[in-house]
């Protein structure tokens, strides 16, 4: 049940992991801190999924990941690119430059729409894939 997402791993399938990823046998992973090692293993993996969503091109029949790391992925950069924004407004706000300020906000607002869109379209599809 764990492999498909309905339940939780096996504490053998765990261990399994932490033997792969850092290439040790169970005896030196069962010593190790699980959570420390997970976090590292998550690290790896948004890296990863990082690296291969800014390689991909649709266009060019190059796809890029998809999943829970993926959302995760894409849901952060949304959030960063978003703040980018927004302290361009407060900096044009400060600058008393009033046209771009609200060109900006503008923008900023319609993009923050279509994160929350996409992220709530990303959920929607999460869920349905889990049933």
């Amino acid at each position: 049940r764990a492999i498909i997402g309905d339940g939780p791993a096996p504490e053998e399938l765990l261990l399994s992991r932490i033997c792969e990823e850092f290439n040790v046998p169970p005896s030196v992973a069962a010593a190790e801190p699980w959570d420390l090692c997970w976090r590292i293993i998550e690290a790896r993996t948004y890296a990863r999924t990082k690296a291969a969503l800014d390689q991909a091109d649709e266009k060019a029949g190059r796809p890029g990941p998809t999943g829970p790391m993926a959302n995760l992925v894409v849901d952060i950069e949304d959030e960063l690119m978003l703040e980018k924004l927004l302290d361009q407004v407060r900096a044009a706000e400060q600058g008393d430059n009033r046209q771009e300020a609200g060109a900006l906000r503008k923008r900023y607002q319609t993009l923050a729409t279509k994160s929350r869109e996409a992220k709530a379209r990303r959920q929607r599809a999460a869920s349905r894939g889990r049933r």
